[in-house]
C-alpha cells in the first residue's frame, strides 16, 4: 500500500515538473542590425535591443550573440541559416537608413521556421550617443510588446534619485522622437503655382471653361499636430499664402490669403498622407471682376515625409468658392504647392 502511494505521489510530482518545464520553455531570439555605416553602432544597437526585447518574458537571447553578429557582419551566409545554427527560433532584423543626420529605423520580427514575419515596427531618431541607442531599442521593444511595462536597464547597484516630472517628460521625449507627445507644433514654408479655373455661360455665345495661367507664389505659417494614435493625426494650421493667375491678355493678378487648413493626416512610418478642407480670407481689395466675396473655401490633399525633425511635402488645393464678380463667369482657385518645415 505504501509503495503504491509512493508511486502515485512520484507520478504526480513528475507530471507537475514536466508541466512546469514545458511552461518554462521560452523561444530563443537573435537580433541583427545593419545599415548604420558604423559596425560599432550596428553591434551596440543589436545588443541593447536584445536586452530590451527579452524583458518581455516571451524570448531569451541565444547563448553566443556576439559571435552571431560578427558572422552576419562578415557576410558569411544567409541570416536565417546562421541564426538557426546558433539555436535561434526568431530573428529581429533591423535596417537603418540615414537621412539628413537622422535615421529611419525599421525592425522585422521573423520566425525562422517558414520565414514568417510576425510584426514590423519603425521609428525615426538621431544617433549621437549611447543614450540614443538605448532610447531606440526601448521604443522598438515597446512597439513589439505594447502590453509590457519595460523597466529601465540598471547601470549600477546604487538606486538613482527620484526623477522630477520635467526629467520624466524629457526622458520620454528622447525615446519617442518626433512623436514625443500627443500634441506638437511645426513651422512650414514653401512655394506654389496657382491659376484660376474659369467657367462661363454667355447668352448668345454658348458656354465653356478654361484656365488662366500659372502664377508663382509662396507660403509661410504654423501647423499644430494632434496625435489621436500612432497613425491618425489631426493637423490644423494658419498660413499666409500668395495665389493668383497670369495671362498674356489680362496680365498678372496676385492674391494674398490668410488660410486655415484643417487636415486629417494618415502617418505610416515616416510618410504622411493628408486630406481635408481649407478656409481662406482674402487680404486684398475687391476687384471689378474678381472677389465678390472675400472668403475662399476648398479641399486640400497632399503627401509628406518626416525626416527626423524635418518635413518635406507637396499639396494641392481645389477651390470650391466662386470668386467671380461677373454674373456670367465662375472663377475658382487651383494651387499646386511644395513645402518644407521643422517639427518642433
Amino acid at each position: 500500500m505504501e509503495n503504491k502511494l509512493t508511486k502515485i505521489i512520484l507520478t504526480i510530482i513528475l507530471g507537475l515538473a514536466i508541466s512546469f518545464a514545458q511552461e518554462a520553455v521560452t523561444e530563443k531570439l537573435a537580433v541583427y542590425v545593419s545599415g548604420a555605416g558604423d559596425a560599432a553602432i550596428n553591434k551596440a544597437l543589436g545588443s541593447k535591443l536584445l536586452v530590451a526585447m527579452t524583458q518581455s518574458g516571451e524570448y531569451v537571447g541565444i547563448v553566443n550573440h556576439d559571435s552571431l553578429q560578427n558572422e552576419l557582419a562578415n557576410g558569411n551566409g544567409d541570416i536565417f541559416q546562421i541564426a538557426n545554427r546558433h539555436g535561434a527560433d526568431y530573428v529581429c532584423s533591423v535596417s537603418m537608413t540615414e537621412v539628413l543626420g537622422a535615421y529611419s529605423i525599421t525592425a522585422h520580427l521573423i520566425k525562422i521556421a517558414g520565414s514568417q514575419v510576425v510584426k514590423i515596427v519603425s521609428t525615426d531618431h538621431a544617433v549621437k550617443s549611447l543614450e540614443d541607442l538605448t532610447a531606440i531599442s526601448n521604443e522598438l521593444a515597446r512597439q513589439f510588446f505594447p502590453s509590457v511595462a519595460f523597466a529601465a536597464p540598471q547601470q549600477d547597484t546604487v538606486p538613482p534619485p527620484a526623477a522630477t516630472p520635467a526629467e520624466v517628460a524629457k526622458e520620454s521625449d528622447s525615446g519617442k522622437g518626433k512623436d514625443k507627445s500627443w500634441i506638437s507644433f511645426g513651422i512650414r514654408t514653401g512655394f506654389n503655382l496657382s491659376h484660376i479655373y474659369a467657367e462661363y455661360k454667355v447668352s448668345g455665345y454658348g458656354s465653356g471653361d478654361g484656365d488662366y495661367g500659372d502664377n508663382g507664389g509662396g507660403l509661410l505659417g504654423l501647423v499644430v499636430d494632434f496625435a489621436a494614435n500612432d497613425w491618425l493625426h489631426i493637423q490644423p494650421g494658419l498660413m499666409l499664402i500668395k495665389k493668383g493667375m497670369h495671362d498674356k491678355k489680362t496680365g498678372t493678378f496676385n492674391s494674398f490669403y490668410l488660410e486655415l487648413p484643417l487636415l486629417l493626416s494618415l502617418k505610416l512610418s515616416m510618410f504622411r498622407f493628408n486630406a481635408g478642407q481649407y478656409f481662406g480670407l482674402y487680404l486684398g481689395n475687391k476687384d471689378i471682376y474678381i472677389y465678390n466675396d472675400k472668403i475662399d473655401i476648398g479641399l486640400s490633399t497632399g503627401v509628406g515625409v518626416d525626416i527626423g525633425m524635418f518635413y518635406v511635402g507637396a499639396f494641392y488645393d481645389y477651390g470650391l468658392t466662386d470668386l467671380s464678380a461677373v454674373s456670367c463667369y465662375n472663377f475658382y482657385n487651383r494651387t499646386l504647392g511644395f513645402n518644407i518645415g521643422i517639427n518642433l
